[in-house]
């Protein structure tokens, strides 16, 4: 729920008071609201801090959390960037996290505000020497990623694990777990929203392949990184945000996803260089990818699946033409999910393609 300005001022002031020394004062002014996510509130503002008569003005971000488990995930994603940021990732500063309910009835963290914008739209404005350029930088950030040490992020920090019966620490001496977690979480939705039906025999054949894709080392992942979670700064500096879903898996598994979400399987010339830059900064060959792209294109079809099916129901029958409509856009990840398994998908065999 967006909240009125002055009390996102309020919020801040009386909180950043905390954290400064004794005889410090400060000023918070252009409050703006940024964003709503689908339970968070985001606003960015400017904090005057006075120190010795000296004025310091700092951009900073409020994140205001609400809804399902709200402290929980404040939480874990603050824990997160601060080992992070302990690790030398690129990350926002952090200035303070707040579970008492004191300040608001909500749960928030304060983090610097990256001054310039999201990769999305900086790599919408580049030529091509600059796209190249961010996108060398993207996939690099990414490999920095995946070659942290697991070690410094296993304790704490994944509340999700204590949350839902079907996730699981991963386990080192079982190679699978991480593709057990994912198909399992696959079936947790189903049985919520959907029920077995149709994408029984894809999931089927995720069990019956995985023992060809055993995971030989675990990597922090992100899962979702996005170029909307990628920020660049003025001097082209990016930074990484929303760590809500890191974890501990195989990487192959957050790879494929963000091919997923940057190609949607339209445009194979990028997911071809996505793939080979990837190698080539890593300076290995990502094995059995396409088993990990399956993957990703029926967790995508099933979500897209699960929201519609959760709609209707919310908002009535919806007709034929109106579910094509809406199932069409994965027509491109359902047709490589089929490339690789031959495995048909009824709902979207049913998509009438026609209506375009």
């Amino acid at each position: 729920m967006k909240l009125p300005e002055t009390d996102v001022k309020n919020v801040a002031e009386r909180f950043m008071k905390t954290q400064l020394n004794k005889n410090d004062e400060i000023e918070v002014s252009d409050v703006n609201y940024i964003n709503i996510g689908n339970e968070n509130d985001v606003y960015s503002f400017i904090a005057g801090i006075k120190t010795d008569g000296i004025i310091v003005k700092k951009d900073l971000i409020i994140r205001i959390f609400a809804g399902f488990y709200a402290d929980e995930r404040a939480k874990n994603e603050y824990s997160n960037l601060q080992k992070l940021k302990i690790a030398g990732y690129p990350v926002p500063e952090l200035s303070g996290m707040d579970l008492s309910g004191i300040y608001i009835d909500r749960p928030f963290f304060i983090m610097e505000r990256i001054i310039g914008k999201n990769l999305h739209d900086a790599l919408n404005n580049a030529d091509e020497k600059t796209y190249d350029r961010l996108m060398d930088a993207w996939i690099e950030l990414f490999i920095d990623l995946h070659k942290l040490d697991c070690s410094d992020f296993k304790e704490g920090g994944f509340f999700l694990k204590t949350l839902f019966p079907y996730v699981s620490i991963f386990d080192q001496e079982h190679p699978f777990s991480s593709i057990d977690n994912y198909i399992n979480s696959c079936k947790f939705l189903l049985n919520i929203y959907h029920g077995e039906n149709e994408f029984s025999k894809p999931l089927e054949w995720l069990e019956e392949h995985k023992f060809e894709v055993p995971c030989v080392k675990p990597s922090v992942i992100h899962q979702d990184f996005n170029d909307n979670n990628i920020l660049v700064d003025n001097l082209e500096k990016l930074y990484v945000i929303d760590w809500s879903g890191m974890d501990i898996s195989d990487f192959r598994l957050d790879l494929a996803s963000v091919i997923q979400v940057w190609t949607k399987y339209k445009d194979l010339k990028l997911r071809d260089r996505i793939l080979s830059t990837y190698e080539k900064m890593s300076g290995s060959s990502v094995d059995h990818i396409e088993y990990f792209e399956a993957a990703a294109c029926l967790r995508k079809i099933l979500l897209a699946s699960v929201s519609l099916n959760n709609n209707i129901n919310k908002h009535g029958i919806k007709s034929n033409d109106e579910v094509n409509q809406e199932l069409l856009q994965y027509q491109s990840t359902y047709n490589y999910w089929l490339k690789i398994t031959g495995i048909s998908i009824p709902l979207m065999e049913n998509v009438n393609t026609s209506s375009n």
